[in-house]
């Protein structure tokens, strides 16, 4: 259950299918991924950074058995709260989710674009942060 709507908007960007109204195909970019949703903010997207650590954890290893053969391939944080913190241990245990072999997509933020504007943990030093683009494909006026 999403009860706040961007998990459910980043999910359909990423692995929707489905159609328009007028019958037309919509897939995103990855029709056949399987998803899991691990909820970390409440429904107001506000949260501790302890719940998002314990998410990200999660999915180094799903099962908590030590063994990261089971974790999950790509995973994607469409949030962020604040500038610096690069060195945080959110920012250590994405860098080691990274070092694992796990593809670990961050949201820049909606500080921008201005210098020093993408916030943590999109600031983690090997995560791949993108920013969002308005619907002429551009770079968002926020981002």
């Amino acid at each position: 259950m999403d009860d706040q709507g961007h998990g459910t908007h980043v999910a359909g960007i990423a692995a929707g299918k489905g159609f328009a109204e007028n019958g037309t195909p919509i897939f995103g970019v990855a029709p056949e991924a399987d998803l899991y949703a691990i909820k970390v903010l409440n429904s107001a997207g506000n949260g501790s950074w302890d719940s998002i650590l314990a998410g990200v954890e999660w999915a180094l290893d799903p099962n908590q058995d030590g063994d990261f053969s089971d974790r999950l391939d790509i995973i994607n944080l469409s949030l962020g709260g604040i500038t610096g913190e690069p060195d945080s241990s959110l920012a250590r245990t994405i860098d080691h989710l990274v070092e694992e072999g796990v593809v670990v997509v961050i949201a820049a933020g909606n500080n921008g674009p201005t210098a020093e504007s993408i916030l943590h943990p999109g600031n983690s030093r090997h995560a791949i942060t993108v920013a969002a683009s308005n619907q002429r494909d551009q770079l968002a006026g926020f981002s």
